[in-house]
């Protein structure tokens, strides 16, 4: 039995995965549900990938090839069929993963070819007693853009290994927003690389960790370009048992002069059970740059409680009122966010 390892986290593959094989499909019965559950309407340039299936509904403006490619996550390669999509108008993407109870690897490569705008929604629903390891490749031509609206929602015991990665062209801007609330184990890694000049990533991580959840997430920024500029920045908060790795490092190259990098986080723990590794990191590569980290763990202060409940308010809506401004600190950043399905236990009125 083969082994993905993080730092934090290690993963036992299990021993029948499959490779996905894609079709193209016209089946319309998902589509619905699917925009209901996102507040948006149907339009022509639009683009859905249900992944465990194997399908994907596309227009005639999005052009699509299937070949096969080695997917490696950590030191494990696989074989699979790879969905290469070409997007050639301004359009939205819907990335599916984990609606049926399977065990697959798949592997997704987008282009968005050059002065267009990408929105991307992706959604893991992984069931329990399932697994899902998938390889992601976006790739941002000149003056192009995407916004990503990310939510990980997996069950209890279920595992997700993913590996993304994001080529930003010149002239180009990568925004993105995600929300990891999830039960299952989840370990991913994330590399972008700004490799044009003046191009841009702005990226926010809300992380939600309650039961047994388990998530490492190791992100890394690679500035190539001249004037590139990155702002990363993550919030998380833990629970119960819950275990939470966030790994945030940016890399400048001795190429990319003028550039300008910001990674930082901050976690709330509201359990002596709880454990969380928040470890911002940089590697600098020329002097002409601007970059700053920063990182902070607490927990819900008393003297912030007190306060509260003198003013009328009982201590577990005291407490929870200091949540949603944690939440809503980083959740008003986020692209998309009038996009964000309603989740139970979710406080969706922290929106602005």
């Amino acid at each position: 039995m083969q082994e993905v390892k993080g730092k934090y986290i290690r993963v036992k593959l299990p021993d029948n995965l499959k490779s996905i094989e894609w079709r193209k499909s016209d089946n319309q019965t998902k589509i619905s549900a699917l925009l209901k559950l996102f507040n948006k309407e149907r339009e022509k340039n639009q683009v859905f990938v249900f992944v465990d299936e194997g399908t994907f509904i596309a227009n005639s403006n999005a052009k699509f090839a299937i070949g096969t490619s080695t997917a490696k996550i950590g030191d494990v390669s696989f074989e699979t069929k790879e969905l290469s999509l070409f997007i050639f108008e301004n359009s939205d993407v819907f990335l599916i993963f984990g609606e049926n109870r399977t065990d697959y690897v798949s592997s997704i490569s987008i282009t968005v070819e050059s002065g267009l705008s990408l929105n991307l929604f992706e959604l893991w629903n992984t069931p329990q007693q399932s697994s899902s390891f998938n390889i992601t490749k976006i790739s941002l031509k000149p003056s192009s853009s995407l916004k990503l609206l990310f939510l990980e929602n997996t069950e209890e015991s279920s595992l997700v290994v993913q590996k993304k990665i994001f080529f930003i062209s010149e002239n180009s801007d990568m925004y993105g927003g995600n929300i990891w609330k999830g039960l299952g184990k989840t370990l991913v890694s994330q590399e972008v690389y700004l490799d044009g000049d003046d191009s841009s990533l702005r990226d926010f991580h809300l992380c939600l960790g309650e039961g047994k959840k388990k998530l490492e997430v190791n992100y890394k920024v690679f500035h190539r370009g001249k004037r590139t500029k990155s702002f990363l920045s993550s919030r998380i908060i833990l629970k119960d048992a819950s275990e939470i790795a966030f790994l945030e490092d940016a890399e400048i190259e001795n190429s990319a002069v003028d550039s300008d990098s910001y990674v930082e986080g901050k976690s709330l723990i509201l359990s002596e059970k709880a454990k969380n590794f928040l470890i911002p990191s940089m590697n600098i590569g020329t002097n002409i740059v601007k970059a700053k980290h920063s990182a902070s763990c607490s927990r819900v202060g008393e003297r912030e409680l007190f306060y509260l409940m003198s003013r009328g308010l009982d201590r577990e809506t005291a407490e929870k009122l200091i949540i949603y401004g944690f939440i809503s600190e980083i959740l008003n950043e986020f692209p998309l966010k009038h996009f964000i399905p309603k989740l139970p236990d979710f406080p969706q009125d922290v929106l602005l």
